[in-house]
């Protein structure tokens, strides 16, 4: 079952949320190696069980142990203080002008004219995360009616959201969705490695 969720796996498991990441390693490991040992049935039936469940433990191994699992044992308190002062200090409208400065500097660009209103859409895969930059432009006479937007998402799991329109709030954003985590540091990092070259 690709695309289930951290508490999909983390249940399929029996484990608690809050899991560490050594006990989610453990119970993977166990549960392996008695699917794997099951592959090489004599029945037809058990050998093909065995392996969607391999499929699926390495499925759950992708998301428990990867980015989605370190957010949300981070949100659970479970990694260091000093990793997550580091993140939560970043405001959203730092994290929304690096997202807008990688997707214009290095992502894929499509543009469409429909009347008065141009739109740009800039994507870019950066580290397991997919960030996206939308932008409506109107004519100058209309340039009220402007609107950004930008998100990060992995998966289905939508890390940042963060909008602009221009009639309501100019210059100053308004966010939505903000998970915290380490693809936070990265696509600061990114955006400054754009911005220097």
């Amino acid at each position: 079952m690709a695309g289930e969720s951290y508490d999909y796996y983390i249940r399929m498991l029996k484990l608690p949320r809050s899991a560490s990441e050594q006990d989610i390693k453990d119970a993977l490991s166990k549960e392996l190696k008695l699917w794997i040992h099951k592959t090489n049935a004599p029945k037809l039936e058990t050998r093909q069980e065995a392996e969607r469940k391999v499929k699926t433990l390495e499925d759950a191994e992708k998301v428990l142990l990867g980015p989605e699992g370190q957010i949300v044992r981070s949100q659970a308190g479970l990694q260091t203080a000093e990793q997550t002062q580091l993140e939560t200090s970043v405001d959203a409208e730092t994290v929304a002008r690096a997202i807008e400065r990688v997707t214009t500097a290095r992502g894929t660009k499509a543009q469409e004219r429909k009347g008065t209103v141009l739109y740009r859409r800039a994507t870019i895969f950066y580290r397991g995360v997919d960030y996206l930059f939308e932008e409506l432009v109107h004519k100058k006479y209309e340039s009220a009616q402007d609107r950004k937007r930008m998100i990060a998402s992995q998966g289905a799991l939508v890390l940042f959201e963060w909008f602009l329109e221009a009639s309501t709030n100019p210059g100053q954003g308004k966010t939505s969705t903000y998970i915290q985590g380490p693809w936070i540091v990265d696509i600061i990092a990114f955006a400054a490695e754009c911005e220097g070259g």
